[in-house]
């Protein structure tokens, strides 16, 4: 599954980009109003100059669409007047993708009722990211735990009547399969 990191920076004027990192494959899309703007992948000399005589890729109806599927550095410009010495330009760094990874929650505690409070299982994910494709498997004993995936509203009311997801055998993996925030709570105590 591709990673997903998709912050789009653009350069402020003709002297460079910010650019934007990403893992494995992706799709960028470029969203502009054909006739108005146009899409070239081009070279970094190309990117730099602002030079469109030959680019790699030319894309002129919107949007456009272009596949990264190689590492390494991705170079884009809007060739229609002085669009990309005015800034409209992007580079794109993209990395090989890590492999998925599974985390067990709470590490050698596991999935229960923590002494520590809420803090706990708080302070094991503060220094660990996740991406898509990651998983978290829930230790606890079947019977006596069991864990929901519930919304951030659900979450904070500590409510667990609308579960998203609700595992009760333990123990329980559960797949990263979107961006964003996930919470989850012990349901039956």
């Amino acid at each position: 599954m591709a990673r997903r990191f998709s912050t789009v920076v653009f350069a402020s004027d003709g002297g460079g980009s910010s650019g934007t990192e990403l893992e494995g494959r992706d799709t960028r899309e470029f969203e502009f109003t054909t006739g108005a703007h146009d899409v070239a992948k081009v070279t970094k000399a190309a990117f730099d100059a602002c030079n469109s005589t030959n680019p790699i890729s030319h894309k002129t109806t919107g949007p456009a669409n272009f596949t990264l599927d190689t590492s390494g550095e991705h170079y884009f410009i809007c060739t229609v007047g002085s669009h990309c010495s005015l800034g409209q330009k992007l580079a794109v760094n993209v990395s090989a993708a890590r492999a998925e990874t599974e985390f067990i929650v709470g590490d050698s505690l596991g999935w229960t009722v923590p002494s520590g409070g809420a803090v706990t299982y708080q302070n094991w994910a503060a220094n660990k990211t996740f991406v898509v494709g990651d998983s978290l498997k829930f230790n606890f004993t079947t019977g006596a735990h069991d864990v929901a995936e519930v919304t951030k509203a659900a979450f904070t009311a500590c409510n667990g009547t609308n579960p998203i997801s609700h595992e009760t055998e333990g123990p329980a993996d559960i797949d990263l399969e979107t961006a964003g925030e996930h919470y989850f709570h012990l349901h039956r105590r």
